[in-house]
């Protein structure tokens, strides 16, 4: 493993921390990853591999320029994060009714 290809999975393992933990600096080291990884597919002569870096690098971007006018939009910076199972649909309070459901 080279040198660039450790310090490009270094970044990477940060990003997704980062990413997970919905934090802004994501953005820019998702960024640097793809030109990292870029950079070592050049080198390598994977030119394939360079043009998905490079479409992964613009969704970024574009990710990012979204994601930083959201707020505006919004009314908040970022989305909550809820506990618990995630494949457990959240409780949604339940309407009062004026119907009367008994049965005899």
């Amino acid at each position: 493993m080279s040198g660039l290809e450790m310090v490009a999975v270094a970044v990477t393992a940060l990003a997704i921390w980062l990413t997970a933990r919905r934090h802004m600096l994501c953005w820019p080291l998702n960024v640097l990853a793809c030109a990292l990884y870029f950079k070592l597919f050049l080198d390598v002569r994977l030119y394939a591999d360079m043009v998905l870096q490079a479409l992964f690098g613009l969704a970024i971007l574009y990710g990012w320029r979204e994601w930083a006018r959201a707020p505006a939009q919004a009314g908040q910076a970022w989305a909550p994060v809820r506990k618990g199972n995630p494949r457990k649909p959240a409780r949604q309070p339940r309407e009062q009714s004026t119907a009367s459901w008994k049965t005899s």
